[in-house]
């Protein structure tokens, strides 16, 4: 099989003949002569497209995998069946672009860390639904971070070579390159750069821009420590600017809804933080006051609200109710038939309580000896039946 891709990233279309047409694990696959269609392999998806014979009939292609580690056969599975002989095999171009952009961008970006730190990008994965992440077997900062990032921008912006080649075995031995794992067979390397001076050279299988300014940007959008070093996730060209737009239009939108301006936005949520921090503790106060104000009036060691009182003031509401009574205490927060509760006591276990709300009312819920909470669907008399018999 002639694999075209490697040689000619940018043909969309080429003539090819089916060679096979079969069945395997339930899926339709053919095999041809020439491709232009990149398979699974080295982090990458499949390229998806489209095979065209007769009158055209056209035939998708969802996939593509290779069947021996020597990469020599390629398998392409298909939606339907195709007979042997000539086709027209036509690319999806936008999805392979933007792969080639967020490939080519992952190399300058690993290699300016490389060069920098000396890491090896240990693991790669190019996604179409999520960002690129590349795993480097070495610890670094934000800070750090953003410089490579920096860097590698730097990089786009010089509009450099990206090329292929196929040195011999010989010619291999002497030569400085990255990889990812072992190689069997030939070598194909991807230099960024001039050949004598390079900025990168990397071992790689799939297709890559043609210089580093059709990468257009490179965005680090998170990293996160992973096996002793960190796994970085980034996305280069097309996607980069979507997902910058994208954030850009949420950014637009809360400093609309604030009446600001971006420079003044962070000051003004601060200030609703500590606001909202204030009003929280003073509804705390306030329903436990409320309870402790019901409890004197009642007998009753459970108190229930109808209003959607916040977890954090059902804590201080019991620990106020245990403080006033040697039995069990609990409070119920929600609409009659459906209740988040919480119940704890001094002296008591309180999982003898969940465990008869289970039995009695098909409660969820549990806990530890001091405290259980969850929820029941039942009406506040049936659950005050309940709990009498305690």
């Amino acid at each position: 099989m002639i694999k075209l891709y490697e040689k000619q990233s940018y043909l969309r279309e080429c003539e090819a003949v089916v060679t096979d047409c079969f069945t395997k694990d339930g899926s339709l696959y053919v095999r041809l002569d020439r491709t232009i269609l990149f398979p699974e392999e080295g982090g990458q998806y499949a390229d998806l497209g489209e095979l065209v014979y007769g009158d055209n009939n056209l035939v998708r292609v969802l996939g593509g995998e290779l069947t021996d580690k020597s990469g020599s056969d390629i398998i392409y599975r298909v939606d339907k069946e195709v007979p042997l002989g000539e086709v027209r095999c036509i690319l999806d171009w936008d999805l392979r672009y933007e792969r080639m952009q967020n490939h080519s961008g992952e190399h300058v970006l690993t290699g300016t860390i490389h060069n920098e730190f000396g890491y090896d990008n240990v693991g790669f994965h190019l996604s179409d639904d999520g960002p690129v992440t590349l795993d480097m077997n070495g610890v670094l900062t934000w800070e750090e971070v953003m410089e490579m990032e920096r860097k590698a921008n730097e990089i786009i912006y010089n509009n450099l070579p990206i090329t292929d080649s196929y040195p011999a075995s010989g010619e291999l031995a002497n030569m400085s390159y990255r990889s990812k794992i072992e190689i069997e067979g030939q070598v194909r390397l991807i230099t960024i750069g001039d050949k004598d001076n390079p900025v990168d050279v990397c071992a790689c299988c799939a297709p890559h821009v043609k210089t580093t300014g059709e990468i257009g940007i490179i965005k680090v959008i998170s990293m996160v420590n992973w096996k002793g070093g960190v796994r970085i996730s980034m996305l280069a060209g097309r996607r980069a600017l979507r997902y910058i737009n994208d954030r850009f239009d949420i950014i637009r939108n809360v400093t609309e809804r604030l009446t600001t301006s971006f420079d003044n936005a962070p000051e003004i949520i601060d200030g609703y933080k500590k606001e909202i921090g204030e009003s929280k503790v003073l509804i705390n106060k306030a329903y436990v006051s409320l309870a402790e104000a019901v409890c004197k009036f009642s007998d009753k060691p459970f108190i229930f609200f109808d209003s959607d009182c916040p977890l954090s003031a059902m804590k201080n509401i019991l620990s106020a109710l245990i403080n006033i009574t040697d039995g069990y205490a609990g409070v119920f927060v929600g609409e009659d038939g459906s209740y988040r509760y919480m119940i704890g006591s001094k002296y008591k276990d309180s999982r003898i309580v969940a465990s008869l709300l289970k039995e009695k009312l098909d409660a969820r819920g549990g806990g530890k000896i001091d405290s259980i909470q969850g929820q029941v669907a039942a009406c506040k008399d049936d659950i005050e039946k309940v709990l009498a018999g305690l």
